[in-house]
C-alpha cells in the first residue's frame, strides 16, 4: 500500500493456542498468566480494564482509538475471561455488533462482516481528517475463522478497500498490521506436519509508510533482515512502542519482547522469544548413513525424477542417468513436541495434550549431494516421505512399498502433500546437472 517499506515476516510463530493468547501477545506484549486473573470460572476473577493495553499508551500521546471484533459472541478477551467493563478505546463497537439483529455467521444484511469492518475504518478516517488527530485502530474479522476457502471471496474487496485508502491520501503517514493471529486449528490439514507449520505460522505483513522509512534508514534495513529471523507478537507489540517512542529506544521491555526495528540474533532460539516447545518450528539438521533404506528409495526418485526430465525434454542423445553415489546426507528433525501436540487439554489453553510418542504423523526431510553416473556430475537436492495409514495422506500416484508392506507414502513425485510435486534439485559449483553425452554434445537438465 502506498510507499514506504512492507516486510511479510516469515519467521514469525504463534505463543498460545487460539486468539486470546496470541491478541494478548500483540495488544499485552506479555502472556495472560502474568496478569491479574480474569478467568470467568474463578471467584477471585476480575475485569481486563487494569491489563497494560497498549491502547493506553497511545491515548496518553493523542490518538483517538477504535476496537472492533466482529465475533461479539466469542469475544477474543470477553468469552472464557470477564472482558471490560468500560469501554477501552473512544469507539468501542462490540455493542454495534451485539446489537445486530441479522446474527448470521457471515454476512450482515447485503455485506460480509469484514467489509462492515471496513465501513468503521472508512468512517473512522473521515470523520478525523480534518482535524489531524493521530488515529489506532484494531480491527478484527473471523471470516477465515473456519476455514480459508472464504478467502477467495474477499481478495478482490480488500483490495478494493486498500487502494481506496491510498487514493484518498490515507496510507501516506499510516502503519498497518495485516496478520492472522494463528492458522487453522482443526480439520484434516492439522493432522499433517505442513497443517502444524501453517497453524503457528500465519500470515503476518507490517507497512511503514515512507515519512519514517525515509527518516530512518537503518532501521527499515533492520527490518526487512527480520524477515526470516524468528519473531513473535511480543515482537510486534514492542515494535508498536518503538514506533511510539521514535527517535529513542522503548523502554521497559522485557527480555524476550524485541523490537523489529532493531536487528534480532539470527542465533535467536524459542525460548529466548518466550515459546513454549509445541509451538516453536524451529529444526535442526542430523547426518544420516548413505546406505539407510529410506535414503537409497529417495536417492532412487530423484535420478527417476531426473530421467524424466531428459526424457520430457527429448535429448534423445543423452545418456539416462545410471546410479548415484551418495556424498552426504541430512534428516531435518522437527521438535517432538511439535509432532506429537494435538490439543490443549483445558479450556484456558494453559495445559498442553500431546499424543504418545511414535503415533503422530511421521513426515521425514532430506538434503542429499550424491555424484551422478554417467559424467560425475555432483548434485544437490531434497526428498520427503510420510509414513501412515490415513487414506488422507495417500497419493494419487502408486505408492512406494516398504518390505513390511506398509505405505511409505510418496517419495517426491508421489508426494500429494509437498508443494512441490517432485524432487528440488540444486546447483553444486560449477558441475551442476551436466551429463557426458556423445562426441562434443552436451545435455543440461534445466533446475
Amino acid at each position: 500500500a502506498g510507499s514506504g517499506v512492507t516486510v511479510e515476516l516469515k519467521g514469525l510463530t504463534i505463543v498460545a493456542d487460539g486468539t486470546t493468547g496470541n491478541l494478548g501477545g500483540l495488544l499485552l506484549g506479555m502472556d495472560e498468566v502474568d496478569l491479574p486473573e480474569s478467568r470467568r470460572k474463578l471467584p477471585d476473577a476480575i475485569s481486563v480494564d487494569g491489563w497494560p493495553w497498549i491502547w493506553k499508551e497511545l491515548h496518553e500521546q493523542g490518538y483517538v482509538s477504535v476496537y472492533a471484533e466482529d465475533q461479539p459472541r466469542f469475544q477474543a478477551f470477553g468469552y472464557r475471561l470477564l472482558g471490560f467493563e468500560k469501554p477501552p478505546t473512544h469507539h468501542y463497537m462490540t455493542p454495534y455488533w451485539l446489537s445486530t439483529k441479522d446474527r448470521q455467521w457471515a454476512c450482515l444484511q447485503d455485506k460480509w462482516h469484514y467489509e462492515r469492518q471496513f465501513d468503521i475504518v472508512r468512517d473512522m478516517f473521515r470523520e478525523y481528517k480534518e482535524s489531524g488527530v493521530p488515529l489506532f485502530g484494531f480491527i478484527f474479522s473471523k471470516m477465515a475463522h473456519d476455514g480459508i476457502t472464504r478467502l477467495a471471496y474477499s481478495e478482490d474487496t480488500t483490495l478494493a478497500f486498500l487502494q481506496e485508502l491510498k487514493d484518498e491520501g490515507y496510507l501516506d503517514n499510516t502503519i498497518i498490521y495485516f496478520f492472522g493471529d494463528h492458522g487453522m486449528r482443526y480439520g484434516p490439514l492439522r493432522n499433517t506436519v505442513q497443517g502444524k507449520m501453517e497453524e503457528r505460522l500465519p500470515m503476518s505483513h507490517l507497512h511503514i509508510p515512507a515519512p519514517i522509512a525515509t527518516k530512518y534508514p537503518k532501521l527499515m534495513q533492520n527490518l526487512k533482515l527480520n524477515e526470516d529471523r524468528l519473531s513473535t507478537p511480543y515482537d510486534v507489540h514492542a515494535t508498536l512502542k518503538h514506533l511510539l517512542s521514535l527517535p529513542q529506544e522503548p523502554t521497559g521491555l522485557k527480555k524476550y519482547q524485541q523490537s523489529l526495528l532493531n536487528l534480532i540474533p539470527h542465533s535467536r532460539m524459542c525460548p529466548e522469544a518466550n515459546i513454549d516447545s509445541q509451538w516453536c518450528t524451529c529444526s535442526r539438521w542430523e547426518k544420516r548413513g548413505t546406505t539407510d533404506p529410506e535414503v537409497v528409495l529417495g536417492v532412487g526418485s530423484i535420478l527417476d525424477y531426473l530421467n524424466t526430465l531428459l526424457e520430457k525434454d527429448g535429448n534423445e542423445q543423452c545418456e539416462r542417468i545410471t546410479s548415484a553415489r551418495v556424498i552426504s546426507v541430512e534428516e531435518e528433525k522437527i521438535s517432538d513436541a511439535v509432532l506429537q501436540f494435538q490439543y490443549s487439554k483445558d479450556a484456558d489453553g494453559r495445559d498442553a495434550g500431546f499424543a504418545p510418542p511414535g503415533s503422530a504423523v511421521e513426515r521425514r526431510h532430506y538434503q542429499v549431494r550424491l555424484s551422478i553416473s554417467p559424467g560425475g556430475g555432483i548434485l544437490e537436492g531434497e526428498f520427503f516421505s510420510v509414513w501412515s495409514e490415513d487414506p488422507y495422506l495417500k497419493a494419487a500416484e502408486e505408492l512406494r512399498k516398504t518390505p513390511d508392506g506398509k505405505n511409505h507414502n510418496q517419495y517426491a513425485v508421489a508426494d500429494s502433500l509437498v508443494v512441490d510435486s517432485a524432487p528440488r534439485i540444486y546447483k553444486s559449483g560449477t558441475q551442476f546437472s551436466r551429463i557426458d553425452a556423445y562426441g562434443d554434445h552436451q545435455c543440461v537438465i534445466p533446475p
